[in-house]
């Protein structure tokens, strides 16, 4: 028997899961849920598994491992909890929370159940993320530098930041986390974000650019910026640049990683599928019980969006943001 796995939502991100859950020879699709009952239809059409438009129903109904959690943010704490208390594993995508609050409730749930709790932190399985850690190999980092240049939101309820939280916690947490996994935890951030350029779009409720400074515990320092002004398939509209020691790493999370030094140029094409590593751990962790193959656990995911979320924050109040301050951990 494999794992049994659920998935609610059904949307743009489930589908990239559900093709990877495809390629994993132990993932059994068993169940798929979404409001918009037609969605749900045609996923499990293409991969299997029975229909529900409830997911309470869904848990009540069907014997599940582990269920993967794509819905919009404001539901992850109420499906979390929910899942955890009845023994299923979690599979959550970011943004984990829009809130400090729902993060520490929804961690707290996972370790009184003692069940598995990753999040959709893909990036980390990156081939070039790899080889990045590999060549630093214990450099100190004194910088790390990071964009993200995109458009108006395609989905609609990620163009209102009271539903998605913003650029910085929606897209950008991906990079804030990669900014964490090489530099460290983050100390305090200021952040200036605007909007110039989308006024008039309707139902745009949000910022159009966005300008983040980290400083970190470790002594570097850090910048973050990211744009809704620009246009699809803008080239090099995503980048993290590292700064080491003798050692520039610039990572394009689509494409190559290249590396700088006096005597050296290197460029590393990228090597498999993150989003299917992501799920194959996942998977593999329910099968073995052995949670160290989940890269990006629920206890480490929520500092990654607490930086997000902190960086909002600082932007709203104008004034530098404290990490221990504002979240605790």
């Amino acid at each position: 028997m494999g794992i049994c796995l659920g998935i609610v939502g059904a949307g743009r991100r489930a589908g990239e899961h559900l093709e990877a859950l495809h390629q994993i020879p132990e993932a059994e699709i068993t169940a798929i849920c979404d409001v918009r009952e037609e969605l749900a239809r045609k996923r499990a059409a293409q991969f299997g598994g029975l229909v529900y438009t409830d997911f309470h129903e869904m848990l009540d109904a069907t014997e599940l491992h582990g269920i993967l959690i794509t819905t919009p943010p404001l539901l992850h704490r109420e499906q979390t909890i929910e899942a955890a208390e009845r023994g299923i594993h979690v599979l959550i995508e970011k943004p984990l929370a829009l809130s400090v609050e729902d993060m520490k409730a929804m961690a707290a749930a996972v370790q009184q159940q003692g069940v598995i709790a990753s999040v959709g932190y893909q990036l980390r399985h990156l081939s070039t993320v790899h080889e990045a850690r590999r060549l630093l190999d214990g450099r100190p980092i004194a910088a790390v530098a990071a964009h993200y240049y995109w458009t108006v939101p395609l989905v609609e309820w990620i163009k209102d930041k009271d539903l998605a939280g913003g650029q910085m916690v929606d897209q950008v947490t991906h990079l804030i986390d990669l900014c964490r996994l090489f530099a460290g935890e983050v100390e305090s951030v200021s952040a200036a974000y605007t909007n110039v350029t989308r006024q008039d779009v309707p139902g745009f409720n949000n910022w159009d650019a966005c300008a983040v400074t980290m400083t970190f515990q470790s002594g570097a320092v850090g910048s973050v910026h990211s744009t809704y002004a620009l246009f699809p398939g803008i080239p090099a509209g995503t980048e993290l640049a590292i700064i080491a020691d003798e050692l520039l790493l610039r990572i394009d999370p689509g494409g190559p990683m290249r590396a700088f030094a006096p005597d050296c140029r290197q460029s590393f094409e990228p090597q498999g599928n993150a989003t299917l590593e992501l799920d194959r751990a996942f998977v593999k962790a329910i099968e073995s019980g052995d949670a160290s193959r989940i890269r990006s656990p629920i206890d480490d995911a929520m500092r990654s969006c607490a930086v997000s979320l902190a960086a909002n924050a600082a932007a709203e109040r104008q004034e530098m943001v404290s990490l221990a301050s504002f979240a605790g951990l």
